[in-house]
């Protein structure tokens, strides 16, 4: 399960508002889980700054940290067309319509989030998000 995924979940489980909590257990494991993920995305956003010079291997080292492949494809600078094309020489190419879960979807839209958070929260895109909302039923 991806980090923001576990963060969300252990805030449902938390209930009451995270401010006025005095730091119980459930407080402890969301920082424990967004401190390392900072730490994570610091470390490599280094490889992302680098642009069009990232190597494959660097590419790849991100994808299979979990990095979402918009960003990366984003920091490539380089087309939707060409970074899929990039992705299934790799061997990191996924089909996002059998890896997307609808349900998970439609929980984090329950939670208020808007349709571009969520996209980013799996890992897909906003144009593969329309698509499953108008396979669901939801547009």
């Amino acid at each position: 399960m991806k980090k923001g995924m576990k963060l969300a979940l252990l805030a449902e489980q938390h209930g009451e508002s995270l401010a006025d909590c005095k730091g119980c257990e459930i407080c402890e494991r969301m920082h424990f889980i967004a401190n390392d993920a900072m730490s994570e995305a610091e470390k490599y956003q280094k490889i992302l700054n680098k642009g069009d010079e990232m190597t494959l291997s660097e590419v790849k080292k991100l994808r299979e940290r979990g990095i979402n492949l918009n960003v990366i494809r984003q920091h490539l600078g380089i087309t939707n067309h060409e970074f899929i094309k990039l992705t299934k020489a790799l061997g990191i190419y996924k089909n996002l319509k059998v890896n997307t879960d609808p349900e998970i979807i439609k929980q984090l839209r329950l939670e208020g989030l808007g349709w571009k958070e969520i996209a980013e929260k799996v890992d897909i895109s906003t144009q593969t998000l329309r698509l499953i909302r108008k396979r669901e039923g939801w547009v």
